[in-house]
């Protein structure tokens, strides 16, 4: 029997039981270790969550070594010391058997430290080669399929943020993810190779014009007392033989009377062949994939609304619009490079130009004609291929002639003149594109290009 009131622990038995009860009563009633407090100041850590992290710490190792099932309070354990975390201060209270409060000063001495920068959520990771925006999309496209919108084993989402100011990424994530995006943009930032691609755009044409025209005239002039018939065609060759303009064969007749020329006509016939080359040798220097533009083109004015105010009849008022086109040249490449060397060329050629006769200063609808040309391409470094072979075959022919004359068998010639215009146009389009690896690969082409330019002026002085 027990009797708190005095201590006192009551045994009936035999002597020999009574004896060795006193015995253990006597080896238990021994003085316990002193329970102790003291206040830990913490530097870096949070209070709160290191004192929650020691308690689940000892929890852990206490059950395992007790083999409990039981669940147990997080701040609450037997025979295990008290943390109280003070947010105040940041300090956390341990009271507890000496030992125990010796283990848990080790325990916030080894992890009360400043956080590793690997270890940290907020990264900065400048590019040296790569855009910044175009690495940020690529970056969370791939990982957003790969840990899923709350990233594996259900941790935070990580964000990638691109700042074009300084061309870094702002990498907001754990650890492991870190790792992950670190390797992947040190693949992704790295030198890319400059082509230069070489165009050679030459067009020939061959023109043949073909003119054969008769025109005649009365001059005879009409005496004060007499009344004179007098006609004349006015189909071209008379008016260029007055003005000095006439071209090709030019045969005239004429009858005078008493000194002065009565009746004239005069015969026209040319035929002119021209070819003319157009050489034109545009060049192109960009960045592996990267899409490069270049146009060398008139901007072209043309009338697109136009109406007439109705305030006043009879000084009306034009009002007219006018839009811009680019009548030239307009290529577009984007270049692959592999690492063989092969060249995969994505080419989109435009090719326009004023059609003659039909556009003048004073025209308002201008009129071209455009040859487009779009492939893909693979070649070598320093190779040239040929794409296009654009033929165009135009012929106009003009009829001008004195009406029913002009129709009349054997005679009708005399009354009329035709004019035949037939050309033809092949436009080639050459490509060599070269990739320059290096600094040394662009500065040896830019002291060729140099020299190039330099010969060729010294080969076009007199």
């Amino acid at each position: 029997m027990t009797f708190p009131e005095t201590n006192t622990v009551v045994v009936t038995d035999t002597a020999s039981s009574v004896h060795r009860v006193a015995r253990i009563a006597a080896a238990l009633d021994m003085a316990g270790p002193q329970e102790i407090m003291e206040v830990v100041r913490l530097k870096y850590a949070s209070a709160n969550s290191l004192s929650g992290q020691i308690v689940q710490i000892m929890q852990r190792g206490q059950i395992q070594s007790r083999l409990r099932r039981t669940p147990m309070p997080s701040q609450t354990l037997p025979d295990a010391p008290r943390l109280v975390a003070d947010d105040r201060t940041n300090s956390v209270i341990v009271a507890g058997r000496q030992s125990d409060v010796d283990m848990v000063k080790e325990l916030i001495a080894k992890l009360d430290v400043e956080r590793p920068v690997e270890a940290g959520y907020i990264h900065v990771m400048p590019l040296e080669h790569a855009q910044a925006k175009e690495v940020e999309k690529a970056v969370s496209t791939a990982l957003g399929r790969i840990t899923g919108p709350a990233g594996p084993d259900n941790r935070e989402p990580f964000h990638v943020t691109s700042d074009e100011g300084t061309n870094s990424l702002i990498v907001v994530a754990e650890p492991q993810d870190y790792k992950l995006v670190e390797e992947m943009v040190t693949k992704l930032d790295i030198v890319r190779e400059q082509v230069l691609i070489e165009f050679q755009i030459v067009e020939a044409s061959t023109s043949v014009l073909s003119e054969l025209g008769f025109d005649w005239s009365t001059l005879d002039q009409a005496s004060a007392n007499s009344v004179r018939g007098f006609g004349a065609t006015n189909l071209g060759p008379r008016v260029e033989a007055a003005s000095g303009d006439l071209e090709g064969l030019g045969v005239g007749l004429w009858k005078g009377t008493s000194g002065a020329p009565q009746i004239g006509a005069i015969l026209k016939a040319l035929e002119k062949n021209s070819a003319v080359n157009i050489l034109s040798t545009p060049h192109v220097l960009t960045s592996n994939h990267q899409e490069a533009q270049i146009t060398v083109a008139d901007n072209v004015p043309y009338v697109s609304q136009s109406r007439v105010t109705e305030l006043d009849p009879a000084t009306p008022t034009a009002i007219r619009t006018f839009a811009f086109k680019d009548v030239g040249i307009e290529l577009t490449v984007r270049p692959h490079v592999s690492g063989t060397g092969l060249v995969r060329m994505e080419v989109e050629a435009s090719f326009s130009k004023l059609i003659e006769g039909t556009t003048g200063l004073g025209s308002e609808t201008p009129t071209t004609a455009q040859r487009k040309a779009k492939t893909t391409i693979s070649i070598m470094s320093g190779a040239t291929v040929v794409i296009g072979g654009l033929m165009r075959d135009d012929k106009d022919k003009v009829v001008k002639k004195v009406p029913l004359l002009g129709d009349l068998p054997l005679i009708g010639v005399l009354f009329r003149a035709t004019k035949v215009n037939t050309q033809k146009t092949n436009l080639l389009l050459f490509i060599t594109p070269r990739v320059l690896a290096d600094r040394d690969s662009l500065d040896a082409m830019t002291e060729y290009k140099k020299q190039e330019q330099a010969d060729k002026e010294l080969g076009a002085r007199p």
